[in-house]
């Protein structure tokens, strides 16, 4: 007996949970290395900006690296900015291309056990270009994008989306996920069994693991554990 057996449904989060969109610090392929700005800078403006672009209010690619970029320095060129602009974009297909074989074995486990599989993922257009050609997607019943339903984790109304998508109630629900965005929370208080794991933040903000597991009934590393525990 493992835990999946206990539930109709598995939810995951994408980002940091089962694919991983950092950057390659020794690539000159980088979105701020064309850019010519600091990593660290380049980071904030992006977070900062993200909420316009997560739920769906700016759609277009160049727009969103020209507005990152120009918040730091307005004088950079057209011809930088699509590049960074096709650099930005190459960067998460290939994320969400290169999928580890772990994760991709336990997703066709879980998958063979009958159970429902959704993603509820925060993303903006530029995010989520890679996953109809991810060799994840066919396991999914259902992919929630925030930039789609214009509402944002830890926001409720995308986990009823997800929710209505595969007709299952909360308490039949797993919700897998890294914790960012407070997600483990809100799927705790909506009645989803939370499963924390560490694979990816525990080298990125192992810090912030400690205030994330209070929201967590299960803490794992990999996602094989799932069918362990």
């Amino acid at each position: 007996m493992n835990l999946i057996n206990g539930y109709k449904a598995v939810f995951f989060d994408l980002f940091f949970t089962l694919a991983n969109p950092v950057y390659s610090d020794d690539s000159i392929e980088n979105e701020y290395n064309i850019l010519t700005i600091e990593k660290r800078i380049w980071e904030e403006v992006s977070e900062k900006q993200y909420y316009e672009r997560g739920i769906g209010q700016l759609k277009d690619p160049y727009i969103i690296v020209q507005n990152i970029a120009f918040e730091i320095n307005s004088e950079i060129s057209k011809d930088k900015l699509i590049q960074a602009t096709k650099a930005r974009i190459n960067r998460f297909k290939k994320c969400l291309l290169e999928i580890d074989s772990d994760t991709i074995n336990t997703i066709s486990k879980i998958k063979g056990l009958q159970k429902k599989i959704g993603l509820i993922s925060n993303a903006d257009c530029i995010d989520k270009l890679g996953w109809m050609d991810s060799p994840l997607v066919n396991y999914f019943d259902t992919s929630i994008f925030s930039c789609d339903v214009g509402a944002m984790k830890p926001d409720k109304r995308i986990y009823e989306v997800a929710l209505n998508s595969i007709k299952e109630h909360s308490s039949d629900c797993l919700y897998v996920g890294d914790g960012g965005n407070s997600e483990l929370k809100t799927a705790k208080e909506l009645g989803m069994t939370t499963v924390l794991t560490t694979n990816h933040i525990k080298s990125l903000w192992p810090e912030k693991i400690s205030e994330i597991e209070k929201y967590a009934d299960y803490k794992i590393d990999g996602l094989n554990e799932l069918l362990e525990l």
